[in-house]
């Protein structure tokens, strides 16, 4: 989660109408640690500690990118704060289908970059029509 994600996750956050079930998180903007870090400080901020959270992708499909560096160190612009919840300890492919699984039909909504959910189809393809893939335009 990089400044502009978290401004995306405070959005849906505010949606009263929106089901927030996963969100899985990988490299883009800063580290893949940094972005679970940044995701979990934007939902304790929020009091949406009920939202899991997992570990995904810290690198790209075909290359060995990790990360670019953007908003800062952190990728929040150098904002820290200590939190106290964890990303669940599962793996985020199956997690995902778990919730897919449970629903007519999922939206999935993209942020950052897509390798989590290339992976996702990639392990479960039978999943295909029940999800419809709302993008982020970067």
């Amino acid at each position: 989660t990089g400044i502009d994600d978290a401004v995306a996750l405070i959005t849906a956050c505010a949606q009263k109408d929106l089901d927030i079930q996963l969100i899985t998180c990988c490299f883009g903007n800063t580290t893949i640690q940094n972005s679970v870090t940044n995701t979990l400080i934007v939902l304790e901020l929020l009091n949406r500690t009920d939202i899991p959270v997992c570990v995904g992708e810290s690198k790209s499909l075909n290359s060995n990118i990790e990360h670019i560096s953007a908003h800062g160190v952190n990728g929040l612009g150098g904002y820290t704060k200590q939190v106290s919840t964890k990303a669940l300890n599962v793996n985020y492919i199956d997690k995902m289908h778990e919730v897919v699984s449970t629903n007519e039909l999922t939206y999935i909504i993209a942020c950052g970059p897509y390798t989590n959910i290339a992976k996702y189809i990639q392990t479960y393809p039978q999943d295909i029509n029940k999800i419809k893939l709302i993008n982020h335009p970067h």
